[in-house]
């Protein structure tokens, strides 16, 4: 089974949401398949959420975004910082009613889902996954 299959069906969630100009529920399912990728990352290197915070139980956003530069991922600053902006980007989202979708946030939308499909395909890279 490829480990970074549900982070491919997120973004594939959030690819439809685009489409559907439902900005606030797209921009939630980019940041949410980051995280779930960054997660199985570190999992297929038998790296545990309680390598980084002895007292955690699970992974959490803020083990996460503490991480980004570990070695393991591989990424480059530009990532690291994306995923940073991407999961402030759902906080918004989330907790912001009635935002309209405009062309520029539709425009930005696109960018932002071509950027975490490069991110998800630099870790299929570098795990090896066909």
């Amino acid at each position: 089974m490829n480990p970074l299959s549900r982070a491919t069906t997120t973004l594939f969630e959030a690819e439809r949401l685009r489409d559907q100009k439902l900005i606030n529920g797209a921009r939630n399912r980019v940041y949410y398949a980051l995280y779930q990728a960054v997660m199985s990352v570190f999992e297929i290197k038998y790296i545990k959420w309680n390598d980084f915070d002895t007292n955690a139980s699970r992974w959490r956003h803020d083990i996460i975004r503490n991480n980004l530069s570990h070695q393991a991922l591989r990424l480059n600053r530009q990532h690291q910082e994306f995923i940073k902006a991407a999961e402030g980007k759902r906080v918004t989202a989330d907790y912001t009613d009635g935002f309209m979708c405009t062309a520029g946030e539709y425009s930005k939308l696109v960018a932002e889902i071509r950027i975490a499909t490069e991110i998800l395909e630099k870790f299929k890279q570098d795990i090896a996954i066909p």
